[in-house]
């Protein structure tokens, strides 16, 4: 989000987001969903949550324009790291850091003996609003999840005692990614596929894994995380089920620009 785009608008407009047709399904769905639109066949539309209202406040905190992306020239080589298990069958650190830009989600870890695993640079890293503000370096480029109000007050917070690089994704992104899903919520790893897509001239995935908690005779189960012992919760399985083949589905669509890392390395 920038001022050069939200200054636009009037003094306490709202600024919104896409939700996901599911969403305006539920019982208690957001504000402003269009239920005969996301009912319709296909769905004509979704609806929207409002995370903030432009005031001088807000927008101080965001960039003027967009100098980290916009116009700048495609990274030649991305390394997008999931947190997957499967990064701990072998050490796939060094392959990571030989990227220009490696991709990293959440709070991924490097240290702590992680690093011959899953490497040590961190060029840019996706946060959702369990971990807002998460990083290892400074250097790195924060591109965090804003969905609701709450996040957003959080957001400008941190921001203001964050000497580093940290900006709140755009609502046109976050309606990428919903058109590119379909329906469903996407998790932070479909993000970095769309970033990927976008921003690099070649991509490899780690970590991106899925079937985690079906052992085969050859194979021991994976953990869902490379650096706990987390187990998911029935929500994370139920998304992990849904994006698991569109996930694919993408990857093999852009294979001229995507491939596996565990598969070739």
């Amino acid at each position: 989000m920038t001022q050069q785009k939200y200054s636009k608008l009037a003094r306490n407009s709202p600024i919104r987001v896409a939700k996901y047709m599911s969403q305006c399904l539920s019982d208690s769905p957001p504000r402003g969903c269009d239920l005969e639109a996301a009912k319709a066949d296909p769905p004509r539309g979704r609806g929207w949550q409002r995370v903030a209202r432009t005031t001088k406040e807000l927008l101080h905190e965001f960039p003027v324009v967009d100098t980290r992306f916009k116009g700048f020239q495609k990274y030649k080589s991305c390394a997008i790291v999931g947190n997957g298990g499967s990064l701990k069958l072998k050490k796939y650190g060094k392959y990571i850091d030989e990227a220009d830009a490696v991709i990293r989600f959440n709070g991924g870890p490097t240290t702590n003996g992680l690093s011959d695993y899953v490497g040590s640079k961190t060029t840019i890293r996706f946060l959702n609003t369990q971990h807002l503000g998460f990083h290892e370096s400074k250097k790195e480029i924060l591109l965090q999840h804003v969905t609701v109000e709450e996040t957003m007050q959080k957001f400008i917070n941190f921001k203001k005692r964050f000497n580093g690089d940290i900006y709140v994704i755009d609502g046109d992104f976050h309606q990428l990614v919903l058109d590119t899903m379909e329906d469903g919520a996407a998790s932070n790893g479909f993000y970095g596929l769309l970033f990927g897509l976008e921003r690099c001239e070649k991509v490899t995935l780690w970590g991106f894994a899925k079937g985690w908690n079906k052992p085969t005779s050859d194979r021991a189960k994976l953990k869902y995380h490379y650096y706990d012992d987390v187990e998911p919760n029935e929500s994370q399985l139920k998304r992990d089920d849904l994006e698991a083949p569109k996930v694919a589905k993408f990857v093999a669509k852009h294979s001229d620009i995507f491939e596996y890392g565990e598969m070739s390395h």
